[in-house]
């Protein structure tokens, strides 16, 4: 399972490969993320998003991340939130 992260300020959208079937559970994980789920890393950040929107592939999901205007996704925040999701997705 692997993933990349694209774009700049307002709008980043984020592939994750090799899913193998568990695109559901993840798509759950990041639905929870993105209401603010307490024990994700980067859940303050979820109160900036105005747009988060998921389009499922064969093997794989892409994210599709809009902030309010005037604000910046932290892809750092991004990318703990992505880890986070995998995990609980997985039941780690």
């Amino acid at each position: 399972m692997g993933y990349r992260i694209k774009g700049t300020g307002n709008e980043v959208d984020v592939e994750i490969e090799g899913l193998q079937g568990k695109q559901c559970e993840l798509v759950e994980a990041f639905e929870a993320c993105s209401q603010g789920c307490e024990n994700c890393p980067a859940a303050g950040g979820a109160g900036n998003l105005t747009s988060f929107s998921i389009d499922e592939g064969a093997d794989g999901i892409t994210l599709h991340l809009r902030s309010k205007e005037g604000t910046r996704l932290d892809r750092s925040e991004i990318a703990q939130c992505v880890e986070f999701a995998m995990k609980r997705s997985q039941g780690l």
